[in-house]
């Protein structure tokens, strides 16, 4: 009994890696896919009616069992659990083909979705047929090398395969093209004017013994499908950025970097800038600037305690009035001390201190001060008060952890935190002098992400080549 759960303990470690690794490998491939939303093709299905032909193993192998012996008559066909999501951009399985049976009629492809074909019987749905043979069917065959779509009479286009073979079957969802590979060398496009509609990966087979593997991510392709997908978004990414845009959207970007650089109160390099493009945009008043850009640093060095002190001296109305601000700065508040931040530490007498065993008068205070944020929670927070009660137990538990940084709470001491405070308070000075709470670049950004959102929700194949990511981080 042990060495059998010892067995299945480490085939299920096993099985999770390859889950991993086919994860990792999707989300590289198609980056704008939410597989919660839009899963991917996983493994084969086929009709019930067929099931004394095909026989689907581990839910990428298909096997024929049929008799083979009508023709055309006793093909049968599997497709994906699932359709290609359009998001993909573009999208790409192979299939190895490891016994060609007695004819090698074996046929891969795409099916178009029928509509309301889960209750059509198996002729109906078409899973009677060969990839290729009906409308909005392509498929490219084994036995003759032909090209098949919307008939029975395929066009020459590639080598015959079979037994050992690897044929790889793309379609590009943007340019609405397909073509197929054969043991990683790229047969050209074959199909032209593909209808936008949902496809399936498909595959058929015809007469007793063959047997074929599919390929749908889990492991690396013959093809060298990486590369094919980097080349066709750098395209689109180029004619992105050759796009003209004219001589009054420079104007505004001159006016959108004038305004990035008052903002973040690089007043000479701003006043300089305007001076030669002849630019001009509201500017914050230079005291109200200064101290705004003083208090982000503070936060920014994790000196919270000094921060929330100028924030009360110079803007008292603002820390009155701003709930949520105030949790935000005073939790980070908590981080600081409970991590032994330097510049929290001096505030304290006794400065020993190792990172996580803090001194007794940072310890008394820390405690201290998260009773009275929780304090603060109930009496002045209404919306969210449970997640702000559960980030205060969360912050708590490292009262009793030698090292917070080692802790499954760590996420708390990561940079962006601070730089997350910095930004609401810089919003909130700048929202109290009549100014806009970001700069204008950020409202740029922030309004290309939402027009790529409105891309996804709307299942826009391009969207998968113009994640602001590709621009931001290059």
């Amino acid at each position: 009994m042990e060495v059998d759960e010892t067995c299945k303990e480490e085939s299920t470690q096993q099985e999770m890696s390859i889950e991993d690794q086919f994860r990792n490998r999707m989300r590289k491939l198609y980056p704008a896919v939410d597989e919660s939303i839009t899963p991917l093709p996983r493994f084969w299905t086929s009709h019930k009616e067929l099931s004394s032909k095909l026989i689907i193993q581990q839910g990428t192998r298909v096997e024929y069992k049929g008799p083979g012996s009508k023709g055309y008559k006793d093909a049968a066909s599997a497709r994906t659990n699932t359709e290609i999501p359009a998001v993909c951009g573009m999208y790409y399985f192979e299939i190895t083909v490891i016994s060609k049976g007695r004819d090698g009629y074996i046929g891969v492809g795409l099916v178009g979705l029928i509509d309301d074909s889960q209750h059509l019987n198996a002729q109906q749905g078409g899973y009677n047929r060969l990839p290729g043979w009906d409308q909005d069917s392509y498929g490219y065959h084994g036995d003759d090398g032909n090209a098949f779509s919307k008939s029975a009479h395929g066009q020459k286009y590639g080598p015959i395969y079979g037994s050992g073979d690897i044929v790889g079957c793309c379609i590009n969802i943007v340019n609405r093209t397909i073509f197929f590979t054969k043991n990683g060398s790229n047969l050209g496009v074959v199909f032209e004017d593909v209808p936008d509609k949902p496809m399936y990966p498909t595959v058929g087979l015809q007469t007793p013994g063959e047997l074929i593997e599919a390929n749908f991510g889990e492991k690396p392709f013959a093809f060298d499908f990486e590369s094919y997908l980097a080349d066709f978004r750098r395209d689109q990414i180029v004619q992105i950025k050759n796009f003209s845009v004219g001589d009054a959207f420079q104007q505004n970007i001159q006016k959108i970097i004038a305004n990035y650089l008052h903002y973040q109160g690089y007043s000479k390099a701003a006043a300089a800038f305007e001076e030669a493009t002849q630019t001009k945009c509201q500017a914050e008043i230079e005291v109200t600037k200064k101290t705004r850009i003083g208090i982000v640093s503070c936060i920014l060095r994790g000196e919270l305690t000094e921060a929330i002190a100028r924030l009360s001296t110079d803007f008292p109305n603002l820390l009155e009035s701003n709930h949520e601000l105030v949790f935000q700065l005073k939790f980070q508040q908590l981080v600081e001390i409970i991590g032994g931040t330097e510049s929290e530490m001096k505030n304290y007498k006794d400065t020993e201190n190792s990172f996580g065993r803090l001194p007794g008068d940072a310890l008394q205070d820390f405690i201290e001060k998260g009773r009275n944020l929780r304090e603060y929670v109930l009496a002045n927070i209404d919306n969210h008060e449970s997640s702000k009660m559960n980030q205060i137990k969360k912050i708590s538990t490292l009262l009793i952890d030698n090292d917070p940084s080692k802790s499954p709470v760590a996420d708390l001491f990561e940079k962006t935190r601070r730089q997350r405070v910095a930004t609401a308070v810089s919003a909130a000075i700048r929202q109290s002098q009549k100014l806009s709470a970001r700069p204008k670049v950020a409202v740029l950004v922030n309004h290309v992400r939402l027009l790529h959102d409105t891309l996804l929700q709307r299942d826009i194949p391009q969207a998968a080549f113009t994640l602001p990511e590709n621009f931001l981080n290059e």
